[in-house]
């Protein structure tokens, strides 16, 4: 596996959960285990060598990154577009807040 720092993470405590990818005769792979960002890595050659210096490192095709950026943004463009309609159904049918009406209703 690459060291150091692979664009927004490394593979410290990481290199879980692989999945093979055989276009590209690579892995994708989550890096460290507090950033769970998504690399992926070319499979090295196989060497046969009791010398760790000889065999090959698995080069990087995709540095580590967050894949569920779109979800995230997508779910808060969601939940904005609930609150412009929430806001316009309470100003044209005046429908009371459905937040306080809800905190109203459990008390």
């Amino acid at each position: 596996m690459p060291s150091g720092t692979i664009g927004a993470s490394s593979f410290a405590y990481g290199g879980t959960a692989p999945a093979y990818n055989p276009t590209n005769n690579s892995l994708f792979i989550i890096g460290h285990d507090k950033q769970q960002q998504i690399a992926e890595i070319k499979i090295p050659q196989i060497i046969n060598s009791a010398q760790l210096r000889n065999l090959a490192i698995a080069s990087v095709l995709q540095q580590c990154a967050l894949r569920t950026q779109h979800y995230v943004e997508t779910h808060h463009q969601w939940q904005e577009q609930g609150r412009q309609l929430e806001r316009l159904l309470q100003g044209v049918l005046r429908i009371p807040d459905t937040a306080a009406s809800f905190m109203a209703h459990r008390q």
